[in-house]
């Protein structure tokens, strides 16, 4: 496997002209002022890699998260020459968190991260400072919010008009402190009408969320699929207001894959890019093709890089197919240039124990081939030693995020004496992927590649389940004691847990 700092070394080559602030060949140069964003985390002074939507051209088209930013002292800076207001997702990483903010043209916006004491907290100053803080400080971008607060409203039992009423109020309330900062002169027009946007969005994608999430009688999922339709209509994803949302593609997407043939006139436009895929992917078709491509971009690079679903000959295959049937595209370059960058070296991992040390950015092996039996594998290799096994995988955003509380949970866990064993259960294809994440998370300590192919085996240990993040804690003899501790952000409620375990033992 090709080493991150080798990675890290061939991507800045490609995105010296982003990062430095200079226009790359396929970006028009008639563009509004240049937006510049500073991301900073001073507190913990490192490098790595953070994934972000950041568009590829001035008109703002997004195409999830396909770019890649590079810190170096734990600060990085970005160009971006744009036309229209965009709403921008970063994926998470040790330096700066999984969150969403909003850009505008001309914008000069610097952002501050800490998380030394275990909780993220930040700062802002520049353009639109005031508005990018409090999305950071809140989740009203966080699709789970949306949906549990739509769902409260769609089971009043009103009538249609009621419910719309109900929802347009929960808009309203959800803008009044953005129209208060606008008010104050603290937030520009601009980023008032991206965050109205963005939150139309989100009621989107919560009312076809909520189709799928009824299990009541077929009136009430009648009257969810109602709602949908007409806020499908009313919010069209394809609307030229909402080509910088982040939230639009997707819900162009889940849209037609739910039948909607209807959403860009009901008129299929085959461009070659779907065959050999999934069936259902094939309703794509009835989209434009601008918007198909950027679907077709936003899965290779989601199945490839994130799940591990497809290998690097199957994405480099998946690219020459894009260039096949577009012939250019202002993201080819783009996604071209990730092929040498990750092209695996041959290196398996599968079913491998590992020591990593972040300090040297070194992977040892501890031993190879040790199968897929969990608790075997904690008897031989940790004797005498209470260990606790964090179950995760690169693809779970949920268990990325428990990350940021390692520090507090690894100085008590050396307190006690208390061994960890990071287990992924990552596809065996993923391995590259699974290598960046220990030095993009600075994943210090045991870590054991069991492979998503051990699902059988682990669903054979008492109360084991997959849903992850899960950890599971064992006693110096070998022996499971629990197998769904709760998470590391409770900090309190964990510890406390762990400790009465190791006293009733």
């Amino acid at each position: 496997m090709m080493k991150p700092s080798l990675f890290l070394t061939l991507v800045a080559v490609f995105f010296m002209a982003t990062i430095k602030g200079l226009a790359k060949p396929q970006i028009d140069k008639e563009v509004d002022p240049i937006t510049k964003l500073t991301l900073r985390n001073p507190q913990n002074g490192g490098s790595g890699v953070l994934w972000t939507n950041i568009p590829c051209s001035a008109d703002s088209d997004l195409a999830g998260l396909v770019t890649p930013i590079f810190f170096e002292n734990g600060e990085v800076t970005i160009s971006i020459p744009l036309k229209r207001s965009v709403c921008i997702q970063f994926a998470g990483n040790q330096l700066f968190p999984k969150s969403k903010i909003i850009l505008c043209p001309g914008d000069h916006l610097i952002l501050t991260a800490d998380n030394s004491s275990g909780k993220w907290s930040f700062g802002a100053t520049g353009d639109n400072a005031s508005g990018n803080l409090y999305l950071l400080d809140s989740t009203l971008f966080a699709g789970y919010r949306w949906l549990n607060e739509y769902l409260t409203i769609l089971r009043t039992g009103k009538g249609k008009a009621e419910l719309i009423d109900q929802v347009d109020s929960m808009l309203d309330m959800e803008l009044e402190s953005f129209l208060s900062m606008e008010k104050q002169g603290d937030i520009s027009d601009a980023f008032l009408s991206a965050v109205k946007a963005e939150m139309q969005q989100m009621v989107l994608y919560a009312a076809g969320l909520a189709v799928r999430n009824i299990e009541e009688a077929n009136r009430l999922r009648q009257k969810a699929k109602e709602l949908y339709f007409y806020y499908l209509e009313r919010y069209s994803p394809l609307a030229e207001m909402y080509k910088g949302s982040e939230m639009s593609l997707r819900n162009a997407g889940t849209a037609t894959l739910r039948g909607h043939k209807n959403l860009a006139g009901g008129k299929r436009i085959d461009i070659g890019l779907w065959d050999g895929s999934k069936e259902f992917f094939h309703e794509y078709c009835y989209l434009p093709d601008d918007v198909q491509i950027r679907l077709f971009i936003s899965k290779i690079q989601l199945l490839h890089f994130v799940v591990g679903a497809i290998t690097t000959p199957q994405y480099v295959e998946k690219v020459a197919l894009l260039g096949k049937v577009v012939g250019s595209s202002r993201y080819l370059e783009l996604l071209r240039s990730f092929i040498d960058l990750n092209d695996p070296s041959g290196k398996n991992y599968s079913r491998g124990l590992f020591f990593y040390d972040h300090k040297f950015d070194k992977l040892e092996e501890v031993g190879k081939e040790v199968g897929e039996n969990l608790p075997e594998v904690i008897k031989r290799f940790f004797p005498d030693k209470w260990v606790l096994v964090d179950v995760w995988a690169t693809w779970c955003s949920p268990c990325k995020k428990e990350f940021g509380y390692n520090k507090q949970l690894h100085a008590f866990l050396e307190e006690k004496g208390i061994a960890m064993l990071y287990c992924s259960v990552d596809e065996p294809e993923n391995s590259d992927n699974w290598r960046n994440n220990l030095s993009a998370f600075d994943l210090t300590g045991y870590h054991y590649y069991i492979t998503s192919k051990a699902e059988k085996e682990l669903l054979k240990i008492p109360d084991f389940r997959m849903l992850i993040p899960r950890y599971l804690l064992f006693d110096n003899k070998g022996k499971l004691v629990h197998a769904n501790l709760p998470r590391p952000s409770s900090e309190k409620a964990l510890y406390e847990e762990i400790e009465k375990l190791m006293q009733g033992n």
